[in-house]
């Protein structure tokens, strides 16, 4: 999850919970996937090829979680 005009809308206690899903405690700043961008379009990044990358900090985003109600959601709200 990156921080975005939308996500800084959710109430504060469906962040709390949101971030406790994903291993840094914390959303992600667009800038930390915008370096990965830049690398993949640069000629350092000249070998790669057929690779996927994945910016999800860790977390299992198909991986339900249980919500404060204590139902299974994917965002655990």
């Amino acid at each position: 999850m990156l921080s975005t005009e939308m996500t800084a809308a959710r109430p504060e206690k469906a962040q709390e919970v949101a971030d406790r899903g994903i291993p840094p405690r914390r959303v992600g700043a667009a800038r930390e996937v915008a370096t990965a961008i830049a690398f993949l379009l640069s000629d350092d990044a000249s070998y790669v090829t057929g690779a996927t990358w994945q910016s999800t900090a860790g977390s299992l985003p198909d991986r339900p979680q249980r919500a404060a109600s204590g139902r299974r959601t994917l965002l655990g709200v």
